[in-house]
């Protein structure tokens, strides 16, 4: 596949319940170290350039980046909305002046919090025959759950978006009810 960063390898995978792509770069059997991006998607952010979430810009920063080394592995997993689905995004546009963060308004009605399972990523991971990771992801939890499946993380770096004062209740979000770093 020919993207603005170059050319990567497409592949799409099955995981039982739902289709997952990833893109890699380089010679990545057998590496160490590899750079990955798991990520969910995000239907408003990634189709229709919603900017009221950073879900495009964390992609764009991590396939960058992957280019920029030569190496590495998008992985997107088919979780919108913290895998609650796309109705949970529209009800939560419609709470949204209630609740400044996405996780407590799914809560709120009725949803979980956050639903997204990391398995199929490390399945993925296994069979590209990738022997270590570093993890392009502010999520503890993403790095844990990989590596409850058998996935050596040698390392997490945080995917930095440049700071949009419109997204400050969401970075806080993030930071406060997620734990990640941001």
């Amino acid at each position: 596949m020919t993207a603005k960063q170059g050319s990567f390898r497409f592949c799409g995978w099955y995981d039982g319940h739902s289709e997952v792509y990833s893109i890699h770069l380089g010679d990545i059997e057998g590496a160490e170290n590899v750079p990955v991006r798991v990520h969910s998607s995000c239907i408003t952010a990634h189709y229709f350039s919603s900017t009221e979430c950073d879900c495009r810009d964390q992609l764009e920063i991590t396939q960058d980046e992957i280019a920029k080394r030569g190496i590495g592995i998008i992985i997107v997993l088919n979780q919108q909305a913290k895998d609650n689905g796309i109705l949970a995004t529209l009800h939560y546009k419609s709470v949204a002046g209630e609740v400044s963060y996405s996780a407590t308004a799914y809560q709120m009605m009725g949803y979980p919090a956050d639903s997204r399972s990391y398995l199929s990523a490390a399945f993925i991971l296994k069979e590209l025959g990738v022997k270590s990771v570093e993890l392009l992801s502010n999520s503890h939890d993403k790095r844990k759950q990989l590596q409850d499946a058998g996935i050596a993380v040698v390392d997490r770096k945080s995917v930095v978006v440049e700071n949009r004062p419109d997204l400050v209740a969401h970075y806080n979000g993030k930071r406060d009810v997620e734990g990640h770093d941001l």
